[in-house]
């Protein structure tokens, strides 16, 4: 309370610091992560809130069953007035045990208003409450502007026996009945105030005052880009963007702002074509034509033609028309466009524009989409930029695992074969009953893996009283569209469907915005088909709030792939794909949730373990997607500027240890880059130490170099100067040591044998020696060192000799570029007055960014690198008086109590950690650990959730200090010495990052 009310600097267990809650996407911030937390850690609560609505329990439902599970006691009061809080949500609050739901009448009763919105919750050893501004709404919980003060507060504190007795005497007064009592009449009155809602909105429709329209932001961004396009000459151009993302509005758009006279629109399907020109008129009005050219239809002479590319490709139908009949031609799902009869249809036409539209022009074959449309993006948006912008209904995620019988998880994929379907449906109608749908009545779609799965579930599901069809490719299209609008109709009569279970249709184009359940029960191979697949859902429509989304985990290799889709994630970074699994909520935009349950999660996340995120396969694919975008073999900077696939990937391939390894075994050999072995070993050596561009003195160093060889040093400062970084004594000396070899130890320092150093020291003036080797040249370890700012520090004549080769100093230049531009978008701290302290204090790193052993030690700037298994959790630099911590935290459920004998946290900047074996608390180091406030040590901490990450990468968190907290214990084995040492951290973990650590796997 101290530091919250009176003293921010004092130190504090941030974990009850008086705090406010809060949206702010860029921040991380919703308020529905703070309810969460305190939900699952309490152990009773109540709630105050005048306003409650599905879409706000929608994000709380996965918590809500635990605390059933746990038999946690709630009380959730609500009222009536305005009658605003949805009938549903408070039926389904009302279905707990363990929950009592009340209704605080305002309404008939002559009493003032109910505006309350608080959040009581009990613990072992104290209490913690939220009061602000936030109902039980998803916008409230995640988007809207809200602030909630969260304060945490003894039991016999004053305020919490107020605020206890303020909700005591509403919950008791004589106008607040159980809900069970008044459920029927509120809902009557709920029905009313809808209906008069809706008869306000038709009459604001029919007002004089109308508007058209208008395009939406990413539309407006396509239009404008297209037009700049068409200015310059262009004449074809993509726009790529996600599903539901509203790609055929965009379109119509564009054609009214361009005046479009006469345009060809052409889809795979028919249906499509009908939902396309309903979507053209709907923008363009009465002032055109509109025709259909397919399914027996041949309108011809309307001015926008919609057509399948079946019927225009066939040659009777495709010579009815000049080549030059149409000012716009547009496909759809272009990235079919490869095909023949597609290419039948390009070869024939000349219209003054050809645009393409796509959510994923890239194709499986490497067909080059990008190529036929001249490489010209008019615009690309993912699937989180579009959840930025609101262009997408929001989802709720629900990752469950594939099936459970008598609470005993089935493991064993030869035991889920021999459970009946039966016992598979049960489960999975459980999951779907709970977590529901938006909207009247269900909609749904279920994506299975065989036709042969989707009649029998089919078969199944309509025996429990559903209404389900299974389709597939071999249906008609007549049968498919008869469907389609028996799943959509809004009444649930004797005709309606409630779920289409499907294979291999509605992956992609069809657009049925209705649907509001997603049911995935088929392993993921690909996360492209996982997008698409969820992106079914994703569209808006009226009276749908939200998407439902299950996904059932089953013991899938490729499971892994799931968060890479969530998070469109392409570095390959395992430890990230983690975090996203426990803590994505605090990242994933708008009101959208994800969760996973405690199967599921363990599935993705052995998944995540054994994958191989640098295969030669995976490598070829991420070259080959950026390959068919660009039309010509990408340089290593062009997969930073366009953000495909993370290079470095590359590199962390033993086999492929610079660009030209990997790249001539792709490409033919008049493209191959030939190189001398030493030549190759440079570049190697630049690749693997420096490619990753997390700081950029050694990289600006070679560029100096190749700038000015005879004065490099001098260039190497101005560049430092120009890109606004310091270049301290002890960052020169390092890179120094790097660039003469001297540095790498052990196994790093064989894995170059050809390359020679960059730089020398010019002893002899024996220009062309091979590097000193101290075993066997004593004078080697005699010579001293020359001063810093020597000009004695000269361009190696190994080098100068290669740059000579313009192919090799092309690669050279490639390497620096794509790290420089790495090192910017990543990493680039400059360290000057201006900048908070805290990155003073970190020097080279960035809090919650990885790192590996042998980048710390370079980062660190020690004299020379370290061998990694010899550091044992920490070591001492004695000439930079720094000591880092590296911690594997992996949290054992069935370690003793209170976690003896592991490093743990004790709160977000309280840390526990453990001597190495045999010291006492009278040992020299720790007697070095007393006195580190006085002498100024540094003691970065570097830590990592889980050892299978292949790259050994651990996330830097900041500095610390002990806390003097020095205890000698014995370990496990009852006679091995150590000490038990606390640690403050200067900077408390960030909030996702903690609850990763921390989080039970």
């Amino acid at each position: 309370m101290e530091k919250g009310l009176l003293n921010s600097r004092i130190e504090a267990d941030p974990d009850l610091v008086p705090s406010l809650a809060f949206n702010d996407a860029q921040q991380g911030q919703k308020v529905f992560c703070t309810l969460e937390k305190e939900l699952r850690r309490c152990d009773s609560f109540w709630f105050s809130v005048a306003f409650i609505t599905q879409s706000g329990l929608q994000m709380i439902k996965p918590v809500l069953k635990e605390l059933e599970k746990r038999d946690v006691p709630g009380k959730v009061l609500t009222t009536d007035y305005l009658a605003f809080s949805q009938p549903d949500a408070l039926d389904f609050l009302d279905s707990f045990s363990n929950l009592e739901v009340r209704m605080y009448m305002c309404d008939g009763m002559n009493q003032t208003g109910f505006h309350t919105k608080s959040y009581f919750f009990v613990q072992e050893e104290h209490c913690s409450m939220m009061i602000g501004s936030s109902n039980l709404t998803a916008a409230a919980l995640s988007t809207s502007q809200e602030w909630n003060t969260c304060l945490y507060v003894q039991k016999e504190g004053a305020l919490t026996e107020e605020v206890q007795a303020q909700f005591d005497r509403l919950w008791t007064s004589m106008n607040c009945l159980p809900y069970v009592a008044v459920a029927k009449t509120y809902r009557k009155r709920y029905a009313i105030s809808q209906k008069q809602k809706r008869i306000a909105a038709q009459e604001a429709k029919f007002s004089p005052k109308q508007f058209s329209l208008s395009p939406n932001t990413m539309q407006i961004h396509f239009i404008d880009r297209l037009r700049e396009l068409m200015g310059e000459g262009q004449t074809k151009a993509l726009l790529v963007s996600a599903t539901g993302t509203g790609k055929t509005y965009a379109a119509a758009f564009a054609m009214r702002e361009l005046r479009a006279k006469r345009v060809l629109f052409l889809v795979h399907r028919e249906q499509i074509a009908r939902q396309a020109m309903e979507s053209f008129e709907t923008v363009l009005g009465s002032d055109h034509t509109y025709g259909l050219l397919g399914g027996g239809k041949r309108e011809t002479d309307a001015q926008y033609l919609f057509s399948t590319v079946q019927t225009l490709s066939k040659e009777n139908i495709l010579h009815t028309f000049s080549p030059d009949a149409f000012d716009y031609i547009i496909i759809d799902e272009v990235h079919r466009a490869a095909a023949a009869s597609y290419k039948r249809i390009f070869a024939w036409f000349h219209p003054d524009f050809w645009l393409g539209m796509s959510a994923t022009p890239t194709r499986t074959d490497h067909e080059s989409i990008y190529a036929l449309f001249d490489y010209n993006v008019a615009c690309s948006i993912g699937l989180r930029t579009a959840l930025e912008e609101d262009l997408l209904c929001p989802f709720h995620y629900y990752a469950l695992s594939d099936l459970n019988v008598d609470d005993e998880t089935l493991e064993d994929p030869a035991r889920f074969r021999d459970l009946t379907d039966s016992e598979r449906i049960r489960h999975i109608l459980e999951q779907a009953n709970y977590y529901g749908y938006s909207g009247t009545r269900l909609k749904g779609l279920m994506f299975v893996s065989s036709i042969k799965e989707a009649r029998a579930i089919s078969e199944k599901l309509n025996l429990h009283g559903l209404q389900t069809m299974a389709l597939s490719g071999e249906d008609s299209y007549q049968k498919r569209e008869a469907a389609i609008e028996r799943l959509t109709q809004d009444e649930r009569g004797a005709n309606a469907l409630d779920y289409l279970i499907t294979v291999d249709i509605f992956n992609e184009g069809v657009d049925i915005p209705a649907v509001n359940q997603v049911v995935l029960l088929r392993p993921t191979q690909s996360a492209i088909v996982f997008t698409q697949q969820l992106g079914r859902g994703l569209r808006k429509a009226k009276g749908k709030e939200f998407l439902v989304v299950l996904d059932f985990i089953g013991l899938y290799a490729n499971n892994y792939l799931i968060p890479q889709a969530l998070t469109e994630s392409i570095d390959g970074n395992k430890d990230r794909l983690r975090r996203f699994i426990v803590e994505g909520n605090r990242t994933l935009p708008g009101s959208s949730t994800i969760y996973f349950d405690e199967v599921s999660r363990q599935r993705i996340f052995s998944s995540i373990d054994q994958a191989s995120m640098n295969s030669f396969q995976k490598l070829k694919d991420g070259w080959l997607e950026l390959y068919d975008r660009l039309g010509r073999i990408p340089r290593l900077v062009d997969f930073i500027e366009q953000d495909a696939m993370d290079p470095i990937l590359i590199f962390q391939n033993t086999n492929y240890r610079c660009y030209p390894d990997f790249l001539n075994r792709l490409v033919h050999k008049e493209d191959q880059v030939h190189l001398t072995e030493m030549e190759k070993d440079y570049l190697r050596f630049m690749s693997v130490q420096w490619g990753n561009g997390l700081r950029a003195h050694e990289l600006l160093a070679v560029q100096a170099m190749i700038d000015d060889p005879d004065h490099w040093k001098r260039r190497w400062k101005e560049l430092c100067l120009e890109n606004g970084i310091a270049l301290p004594e002890k960052t020169e000396r390092n890179v120094l040591a790097q660039l003469e070899r001297r540095w790498l130890k052990g196994t790093g320092a064989a894995s170059y044998p050809q390359a020679r150093f960059l730089v020398d020291r010019d002893w002899s003036k024996e220009l062309m020696r091979k590097v000193p080797d101290p075993k066997k040249d004593s004078t080697a370890e005699q010579q001293a060192l020359p001063p810093v700012e020597s000009d004695q520090w000269i361009v190696s004549p190994f080098f100068r000799e290669g740059l000579k080769n313009p192919v090799f100093k092309a690669e050279v230049e490639d390497v620096l570029n794509a790290a420089i531009q790495r090192w910017k978008k990543r990493y680039q701290i400059q360290i000057d007055k201006e900048k908070p302290a805290w990155q003073a204090e970190n020097g080279w790193f960035v809090p919650g960014e990885t790192y590996t052993y042998a980048d710390t030690f370079r980062l660190l700037d020690l004299e020379e690198s370290k061998i990694a298994n010899n550091v044992g959790g920490y070591m001492y630099d004695d000439k930079l008086n720094i000591q880092p911590v590296y911690i594997n935290y992996e949290k054992d459920p069935d370690i003793v109590s209170s976690q003896a004998y592991e490093d743990h946290f004790l709160s977000p900047d309280h840390l526990i950690a453990y001597s190495k074996s045999g010291r006492t608390t009278a040992s020299a180091e720790i007697e070095r650990l007393k006195h580190a406030d006085e002498s100024g040590m540094k003691i970065p901490l570097f830590l990592r959730k889980n050892t299978n990450d292949g790259v050994k990468a651990f996330t830097y968190l900041g500095l610390m200090e002990p806390t003097g907290e020095f205890e000698d214990v014995l370990m496990k084995d009852g006679h091995t010495k150590a000490v038990r040492i606390g640690y403050r951290l200067k900077h408390p973990v960030r909030s996702d990052l903690y609850a990763y650590y921390t989080d039970s796997l």
